[in-house]
């Protein structure tokens, strides 16, 4: 799923939901019941015969995340998927993700900019560190991995939106912040 929702827009929500499925080359009883499954899981089943002009940019994206679990996949690749939505629904979109990710254990790559959306949803996470000499593998020592994984501050082990704005996530925002001015100090 990505920042653009990449609905089509000359198919209704339930024919977007299903395109997957039928390129799978599934049945037609098991492609309408699997996206009438999806469509009802992330509640659009009203509006199952609308086109994606005629939805808010969260019911679009709602569509898109149907349609990307409808196919069953093993990985779920997030690119700034909430990133062009308003602020409530983003929040709701966040909650909804994270309980399908309770029920399905699904593993999800999120790529954010947004760190209170990375602390808030995600388990772990990697924070790229700006490079110091032109192109890699030309400065002085440089490493191969310039990234910084962070493990504190993320919700390990913790009930879905757990993480908020209390200490040890200001914490982990913190050590994101200093590891941005300093790349080569060790964030984790």
């Amino acid at each position: 799923m990505f920042q653009r929702f990449a609905l089509m827009p000359h198919r209704s929500v339930r024919d977007n939901v299903a395109y997957g499925l039928t390129v799978q080359g599934l049945q037609s009883t098991e492609v309408e019941k699997r996206a009438a499954r999806w469509i009802e899981r992330v509640g659009l089943e009203d509006f199952a015969d609308r086109y994606p002009g005629e939805l808010s940019g969260g019911m679009q994206q709602r569509v898109g995340l149907g349609r990307a679990l409808a196919t069953d996949p093993d990985i779920l690749l997030m690119d700034e998927a909430f990133s062009a939505l308003d602020p409530l629904i983003r929040y709701d979109m966040q909650n909804m993700l994270l309980d399908l990710q309770t029920e399905l254990k699904k593993t999800i790559v999120f790529i954010t900019h947004d760190l209170d959306e990375a602390l808030r949803i995600g388990d772990n996470g990697r924070h790229p560190a700006r490079r110091r000499h032109g192109a890699a593998g030309q400065a002085p020592g440089h490493r191969a991995d310039t990234g910084r994984r962070l493990r504190r501050g993320f919700r390990q082990g913790r009930q879905p939106g757990e993480v908020g704005p209390g200490r040890e996530h200001h914490e982990t925002r913190n050590r994101v912040r200093q590891c941005s001015r300093h790349p080569a100090r060790d964030a984790a």
